[in-house]
């Protein structure tokens, strides 16, 4: 997940029993690129075995004006979601 957060792209991997923080970057396609190689690196770790590399992700935008509620160090962030 790619989350705009003010000015930067933040980068939220969540799975079942794992999320995972993946920083802030401020382009966008930028983000999107890290959220790719972090998944692939999680992948390769876990299951010790490559995770295929599609030709083309396909982003998937919540609903207009969505909001994302998490928590971080003890307080409530929220910004618009791009899945």
């Amino acid at each position: 997940m790619v989350v705009l957060d003010f000015d930067q792209w933040r980068i939220l991997l969540q799975g079942p029993g794992v999320i995972i923080d993946g920083g802030r970057l401020a382009d966008k396609g930028a983000a999107k690129e890290q959220a790719c190689r972090i998944a692939g690196q999680y992948v390769s770790r876990e299951e010790d075995a490559a995770l295929p590399v599609p030709a083309a992700v396909e982003w998937t935008p919540l609903a207009p004006r969505a909001l994302l509620f998490w928590q971080a160090q003890g307080q409530t962030t929220a910004g618009a979601a791009e899945a």
